[in-house]
């Protein structure tokens, strides 16, 4: 399991490409899955961890001072847009890792 050390977010179907190409196999999906399972792989969502830099969390607080007087009059003068995002090419739904338990 070269790959899944090399790239732990590689897909199911990425890893049976790679060996139906590379190691002169024939493996299914199913197959390839089972595989990663008893090697101790299995797929699962990786943690979600906040990361704000340095300039982005300077300029959230300079934002917050400069704006800690307004009044709701202001505020409500203020668009706020919701947050949909729109895939123009692919998908990126749910990533999978696959590392051994506690890693």
């Amino acid at each position: 399991m070269a790959p899944v050390k090399k790239d732990p977010f590689m897909t199911v179907v990425e890893l049976m490409k790679y060996a139906n190409n590379n190691l002169g196999v024939n493996i299914k999906i199913r197959t390839t899955r089972n595989i990663l399972l008893h090697a101790g792989l299995p797929g699962r969502k990786p943690a979600k961890k906040p990361w704000i830099s340095k300039n982005n969390r300077s300029a959230r607080l300079k934002f917050t001072k400069d704006h800690k007087d307004w009044t709701v009059e202001q505020w409500k003068r203020i668009f706020y847009s919701d947050e949909t995002k729109n895939n123009l090419f692919g998908y990126d739904g749910i990533k999978y890792v696959r590392r051994p338990a506690h890693t």
